[in-house]
């Protein structure tokens, strides 16, 4: 990684050994490096690849390399029970081929707009998947460095903007906050102002409702490949004031990839996976970690037993949610109350 680009090793036509079979038209493919958003109890994943590593010859560690999927859309309907370790997701109309990409819904659920760079199947930035027609359409909007990856999407509710924080700026210092106006299919910027998470990559965002407020995790530093220090950054977009959590307790190490969940009432944050690295030292994490925010002091739980990298996950009804990420797993369900982690035979009752 270097300073004149943040992307990771592309391979669009490599069809990795193993998962060729999957990548069948109609079939919902479990994968990695998905956008995910939630409205209500329908959580939806679009995009994403199957991500292998690969070791550096010239560094102590290795690189994700991905194939990009076929622009899969779906949907799983988180009010249903079902039975088995496979969720009942349900594909929908095929949008960007890309994965980092960044995707949000609107604030009545009604539209997902999803940004893309060079991996897509056209040269159009944006798409919008209209979810009562079920079809895509393009979006007008037309950014400097459209090719900039691991920007998450986040919607304010209350005004309907999705934040881009770091943006798409041409020089790549990734100094600005990008808000696109769902009803008008507009994008503006406004500047950062020397925050945490300037000039960071591979991060994740999600909304608090408690406190109106995006809380931000993680990333990469563009300049270094390496990670930016561990903290929880939260940006209030009513006021436009930034500012860090003091925690307590067991945090998570800085780390990329990784997966972020508030819960819908504001009072727990998730931090699941991801990837450590410095010049000499890489670690590839199955951790999980809850964040008690009335009291912003951090838990441990106990690890999933293989590394998670870019799953998509949420976190509802006290149960955390992973599916898919480099590993390619099916659905595990996590209690965030007996703090133990199990593959799901049954959600909800």
């Amino acid at each position: 990684m270097t300073a004149a680009s943040n992307k990771r090793r592309h391979c669009p036509l490599l069809l990795l050994a193993g998962l060729v079979a999957t990548m069948v038209q109609g079939q919902v493919t479990v994968v990695s490096n998905a956008a995910f958003t939630r409205h209500g109890t329908n959580l939806y994943a679009v995009g994403g690849g199957f991500t292998r590593e690969i070791p550096n010859k010239n560094t102590f560690y290795s690189g994700p390399e991905t194939t990009v999927g076929d622009g899969q859309l779906i949907v799983l309907d988180l009010s249903t029970p079902w039975d088995g370790a496979s969720p009942p997701w349900k594909k929908l109309a095929n949008g960007p081929k890309q994965y980092n990409l960044p995707a949000a819904l609107n604030a009545d659920g009604t539209k997902l707009v999803a940004f893309h760079g060079s991996a897509a199947a056209n040269n159009t930035f944006g798409m919008i998947y209209d979810v009562a027609a079920g079809t895509w359409s393009n979006s007008t909007v037309v950014v400097p460095n459209p090719n900039r990856e691991g920007i998450p999407g986040v919607t304010d509710p209350d005004n309907d903007i999705m934040y881009l924080a770091t943006g798409y700026d041409a020089n790549n210092k990734g100094d600005q906050m990008y808000t696109y106006n769902f009803t008008s299919d507009k994008m503006f910027t406004q500047p950062m102002n020397g925050q945490a998470i300037m000039g960071l990559a591979y991060f994740a965002g999600a909304w608090n409702s408690k406190t109106k407020s995006i809380m931000y995790f993680g990333g990469n530093i563009v300049s270094s490949g390496d990670n930016a220090p561990s903290g929880v950054t939260t940006y209030t977009p009513s006021t436009s004031t930034w500012a860090s959590l003091v925690t307590t307790g067991p945090a998570p190490s800085g780390r990329s990839d990784m997966c972020l969940a508030v819960s819908d009432d504001g009072t727990k944050l998730i931090v699941h996976g991801g990837r450590t690295r410095s010049q000499f030292n890489q670690w590839l994490s199955g951790e999980i970690f809850i964040l008690d925010l009335n009291t912003n002091k951090w838990t441990q739980g106990r690890s999933y037993v293989k590394p998670r990298l870019n799953p998509v996950c949420t976190l509802i009804n006290g149960t955390f949610i992973s599916w898919g990420g480099s590993a390619l797993l099916s659905l595990v369900v996590y209690d965030i109350v007996a703090v133990t982690s199990q593959q799901t035979t049954q959600l909800f009752s």
